[in-house]
């Protein structure tokens, strides 16, 4: 390997220390800013509540689901399905029709 390309990785891992560690920082503030408001909280689930609110608001608004995709950085629109079925709940609407056959097949 050249002199060059060693010098680029040890900068590549400083980076990813750096990042690590302001992620690590981070998810402490939101946990510990949870924890003092008495609920249970991460980043994640912050992230998670604001594509769900932004899919209900670009629906409301008649926005394309590609402008969350966009704003959310998924790759992926399927990845988005999910979080809009979450909101739709479209899975429990399902379970329930096939339990309500499934009860009126046993009468």
């Amino acid at each position: 390997m050249q002199p060059s390309h060693l010098a680029l990785n040890g900068i590549a891992r400083v980076c990813l220390a750096n990042q690590h560690r302001r992620e690590a920082r981070t998810y402490r503030i939101i946990r510990d800013l949870g924890a003092a408001a008495g609920v249970h909280v991460r980043p994640h689930g912050i992230r998670h509540t604001a594509i769900t609110q932004a899919i209900d608001a670009a629906a409301k608004q008649g926005l394309s689901i590609d402008v969350v995709r966009q704003f959310s950085r998924h790759r992926n629109i399927s990845t988005l399905l999910i979080y809009r079925d979450e909101l739709e709940n479209k899975q429990a609407a399902i379970a329930e029709l096939v339990s309500g056959c499934l009860s009126a097949a046993d009468r």
